[in-house]
């Protein structure tokens, strides 16, 4: 999963965050335990959480979905490939 933030200002940075679990470890909700770990230590004024999730990775879709995110769009990405747009408000 690659994700990103939004501060309020249209102008403040956009922060890139990219989570990889060894595929021997897939299947164990360490990507969504990271994701609930890091919420709380993100300053207040970020309103937005973005994500962007291959279709292909049921694991990291399903710990995406269990942490609030919802599907926004599909669309290839990163020169080609297919992902799932996903976003979050806190």
């Amino acid at each position: 999963m690659r994700l990103f933030w939004v501060r309020r200002r249209p102008s403040g940075p956009i922060g890139p965050m990219s989570t990889v679990v060894h595929p021997d470890w897939r299947g164990n909700g360490l990507q969504r335990h990271m994701l609930e770990a890091a919420l709380p230590l993100l300053p207040e004024s970020i309103t937005h959480l973005g994500a962007t999730v291959s279709p292909a990775n049921p694991y990291s879709l399903s710990n995406a979905l269990a942490c609030g995110f919802t599907i926004r769009a599909r669309r290839e990405m990163y020169g080609g490939f297919d992902r799932y747009l996903l976003a979050k408000e806190l």
